[in-house]
């Protein structure tokens, strides 16, 4: 009797783990993104959830934060959701719309039949991307006008970016990254740069570009026209005495003109003079 009962629990521990590593289910995005859909795809290999028989379709996908059933082949109630097939495969996806931190850490299952797969949804911070939801610019000149200082704070974004400074369009050095707060998923950072105008000019297309993993975000975009104020003497002086030099070369031209006719009609008048008196 109680080698029949340890045969039966054997058998039933067999099967509960043919069941648990019958299917399974995983992430199919390899960056995670935040404010976008997210694809995770049950694994059934050969098993035809009742597919190909004139059987009730029983592939379906349950969990989230309120852990209740999401979709079905049929359809689902939250648009949030979708149920997503193939003809080439047994697998189905779930399609989680808008995706966002209350739709980690939370249990997940596909059921194919009687096969199910209940797993946490856990993202590496490596592989997730979350673009910052604001961005704050202030920009004040230092220094006695010769520098224009750039403060940019990026809230809750990941991973930590990596910023560089273009200005025209070539790469001038990285910006400084401070990190503000941090959360589960996200950080709060700031961007500063102080941009030496002397040194690469004080006219032109200003940028800062954030580095996300393989994506980039402008986050600092400007024409500035900041020319100090002690060069634009300089720069008014530059018409003056070009025009005052014009007027003088003029007045120069004029008078030798002037006093080369003077000269020649003198000439003139001497050789009249000298025929008159040999005659």
């Amino acid at each position: 009797m109680n080698t029949k009962r340890f045969v039966d629990s054997l058998l039933v521990l067999l099967i509960m783990g043919r069941t648990v590593m019958t299917i399974n289910w995983s992430v199919v995005n390899n960056l995670v993104i935040f404010g976008r859909d997210v694809i995770l795809r049950c694994h059934v290999g050969n098993i035809d959830c009742n597919v190909s028989g004139t059987a009730h379709d029983t592939r379906t996908w349950t969990g989230g934060q309120h852990y209740k059933l999401l979709c079905t082949t049929e359809g689902s109630t939250d648009p949030k959701y979708k149920m997503m097939t193939r003809n080439t495969s047994h697998d189905f996806d779930l399609s989680i719309g808008n995706f966002s931190e209350s739709d980690l850490d939370y249990e997940y299952t596909c059921q194919c039949g009687h096969e199910v797969n209940t797993t946490k949804l856990s993202v590496e911070q490596n592989k997730l991307i979350s673009f910052p939801t604001e961005i704050n610019t202030d920009s004040s000149y230092i220094a006695s006008g010769d520098q224009l200082h750039i403060a940019v704070s990026l809230e809750k974004v990941n991973p930590v970016p990596i910023c560089t400074t273009l200005f025209k369009d070539k790469v001038i050095a990285e910006a400084n990254v401070t990190k503000l707060k941090s959360y589960r998923y996200f950080t709060d950072v700031n961007v500063s740069f102080t941009f030496p105008l002397q040194e690469f000019g004080c006219s032109g297309s200003l940028q800062i570009v954030c580095s996300l993993l393989s994506y980039n975000v402008t986050v600092f975009n400007e024409n500035i026209q900041s020319c100090p104020e002690y060069d634009s003497p300089f720069h008014l002086h530059i018409p003056l005495v070009t025009a005052c030099s014009v007027f003088l070369l003029a007045i120069f031209c004029i008078v030798y003109i002037i006093k080369r006719r003077h000269t020649c009609r003198n000439q003139h008048f001497d050789i009249l003079q000298q025929q008159h008196e040999e005659g």
